[in-house]
């Protein structure tokens, strides 16, 4: 089958997200999937499309899906017009439900929950403002429990942790240490790799991961792997960088810093752009955000309004990025000797 062909069947067969007002509305029946990450075909050492027609749709798709720690449930942003939404997924009896608009921010700019490991809690990135109402903030950080019965309330981080900047949280990693990215003064130069670690239960001051992991460069969406033992983030203006965009590892060394980022290569980064990482909760994949695969055939042949009507109800429609997953084997493979 073509990859046009593909496209068009994938078009008719599965429905897109569409925005809905609730906090949990349905919006779009979809095919039952079932099993882990959503009865995907695992991918191996070269990336693969991930759930087209379901999570890579013909939106453009902001950011990788964010597994809940059990794997039981699954968010994902769409970036649309007039504004972005989160879908929400989860699995009952082994089944996943329908997406659903998860709107625990109402009308404002939210990303994906960003999961403490053990499942407790996840912060939340949103320009909410503190009082609930009125014109949007500025990008915070805030967080809600998580229990069986649901969200709990959302609670805006108090500085040290927000700042009058934009912040921006990407990852946690097991000892309740955040990963943000910010252009906070003190850095290299444009974002950078932030830091804010737990002590006594309090979240400190974000500290710059500093050199060699930040450069003059923009490092951004720092994503830790639970132990700490390295970060996946992605990067551009660097020598060594293949498309708009690169995704990049650093590994912890032995005495505890970080090591400079090393591109993840030719087979994972493209010469689109390549971006906003997010590892899979049991570690096994990486999910990533990139501008590959698009259908631009038309350039070359011309095609039926028919077709290109229905290219433009899939992924790879050329007008937004898709979601993508690789074996996390891919990271190990660049590890230094």
């Amino acid at each position: 089958m073509s990859k046009r062909e593909l496209i068009i069947v994938m078009a008719v067969v599965t429905g897109v997200l569409m925005m809905g007002c609730d906090s949990e509305t349905t919006v779009a029946e979809a095919p039952r999937h079932q099993g882990p990450y959503l009865g995907q075909d695992p991918p191996g050492l070269e990336p693969r499309l991930y759930a087209p027609g379901l999570i890579s749709t013909s939106l453009h798709d902001d950011g990788p899906p964010k597994f809940s720690p059990d794997g039981t449930e699954v968010y994902f942003r769409k970036w649309a017009v007039p504004h972005d939404i989160i879908g929400h997924m989860r699995q009952i009896s082994g089944t996943w439900t329908a997406p659903a608009q998860f709107a625990v921010f109402g009308r404002y700019l939210v990303g994906a929950p960003c999961f403490k490991p053990d499942g407790s809690g996840a912060y939340f990135l949103s320009r909410r403002p503190r009082s609930g109402e009125g014109e949007p903030d500025d990008y915070n950080i805030w967080y809600a429990d998580r229990t069986a019965a649901g969200w709990g309330d959302l609670t805006y981080l108090d500085e040290p942790v927000n700042t009058m900047d934009n912040d921006y949280i990407w990852s946690v990693a097991s000892d309740g240490t955040m990963y943000l990215q910010g252009n906070y003064e003190g850095g290299q130069g444009g974002y950078d790799i932030w830091i804010s670690e737990m002590v006594d239960g309090v979240h400190q001051a974000a500290v710059n991961a500093g050199p060699p992991l930040n450069t003059e460069h923009v490092e951004s969406a720092p994503f830790v792997a639970p132990d700490g033992s390295f970060i996946v983030f992605c990067s551009y203006g660097r020598d060594d960088v293949l498309g708009s965009i690169d995704l990049y590892v650093s590994f912890r060394d032995a005495e505890g810093g970080w090591g400079p980022g090393i591109n993840l290569g030719p087979t994972v980064n493209s010469e689109q752009s390549d971006k906003f990482p997010a590892l899979s909760p049991d570690g096994k994949y990486l999910f990533f955000v990139s501008g590959r695969g698009a259908d631009r055939s038309y350039v070359q042949s011309g095609q039926t309004y028919d077709e290109l009507m229905a290219i433009n109800k899939g992924p790879g429609n050329g007008m937004g990025d898709d979601v993508y997953w690789v074996s996390a084997q891919v990271i190990e493979n660049v590890r230094p000797d």
